[in-house]
């Protein structure tokens, strides 16, 4: 894995300085990383979490600072939320999908402990 990052490593702080010095997001596409290693490109594919962990750990030693994040987007082949399978775990996958409602996300609580202000004694409910 070592040899296969270093030309990605390398085209990041070349071509993404001015991101990297705002701290904006990296954006980078699938067919870029093929073209600079494909090797690089199966990698991130097969094991997405730690290839760029691995990637943003180099650029902040390179750059002494901690590296912005690093987004993978238009990867070649896209399918629908129901074609996920246990296959596809641990694999960076594409999906096509419409949003048809956004609202608010509102907590549920699955445990209330209530203290006695006499004597501390807890209760705990479900």
């Amino acid at each position: 894995m070592v040899d296969n990052l270093a030309n990605v490593v390398e085209y990041i702080l070349q071509n993404h300085r001015q991101d990297i010095s705002i701290g904006k997001n990296i954006n980078l596409t699938l067919s870029e990383i093929d073209t600079i290693s494909p090797e690089a490109g199966d990698l991130l594919l097969s094991d997405p979490e730690s290839t760029l962990q691995e990637i943003e750990l180099r650029i902040s030693d390179a750059i002494g600072k901690k590296c912005p994040r690093i987004q993978i987007y238009d990867l070649y082949d896209s399918m629908p939320i129901s074609a996920i399978r246990h296959t596809h775990l641990n694999h960076l996958i594409q999906i096509q999908a419409v949003v048809k409602a956004v609202g608010e996300v509102k907590p549920t609580a699955t445990s209330i402990s209530y203290e006695c202000s006499f004597c501390g004694h807890i209760m705990k409910v479900a």
